[in-house]
């Protein structure tokens, strides 16, 4: 590792340009599936920019901890049938939703800061589901606004997705 950090080092130094470091996201643990599932090792992926003098900490307000025009979430789609289609994620919560009602998929809402390895969907048992209802709409809301933002078709059908 010290030889690529190094040499890489010793690269970056040469280079007045802009230089992007993406890494694919690997497979799955603990039998949850594939990568093309909405679970934290699948959509966490490595990037980072270096462009000397231009990009860096002091030109990101996240960075620093200032207030930024970015939502507060994230956002990820998927084509496909019976699945999942959005993702919408904040600090704490994840919201799995199909992007219709006709879809047989199982939504789930998820607390990432008291089940980290996403084993306990809050929208499974009825109980869960009624304590858990206002995060729910919050996150559902968040995924609506970032729809209609981008102009999709899919806003309509989303919106009449029952969570749960």
């Amino acid at each position: 590792m010290k030889e690529i950090d190094d040499n890489l080092g010793w690269l970056l130094a040469k280079l007045d340009s802009l230089v992007v470091f993406m890494s694919d996201h690997g497979e799955m643990r603990f039998g949850m599936g594939s990568k093309m599932v909405f679970y934290e090792e699948s959509v966490r992926v490595p990037l980072m920019m270096r462009l000397p003098g231009r990009i860096g900490a002091r030109s990101c307000p996240l960075v620093e901890g200032r207030k930024s025009s970015i939502p507060d979430y994230r956002v990820s789609e998927w084509a496909g049938a019976n699945v999942p289609n959005f993702m919408v994620r904040t600090g704490e919560w994840k919201l799995m939703m199909a992007k219709d009602t006709a879809s047989r998929a199982t939504d789930a809402l998820l607390d990432l800061k008291s089940d980290p390895s996403e084993t306990h969907n809050l929208l499974w048992k009825p109980g869960d589901r009624r304590k858990h209802a206002a995060p729910g709409k919050e996150m559902k809301d968040r995924l609506l606004e970032w729809l209609a933002r981008a102009g999709s078709p899919l806003e309509t059908s989303g919106r009449q997705r029952r969570v749960g």
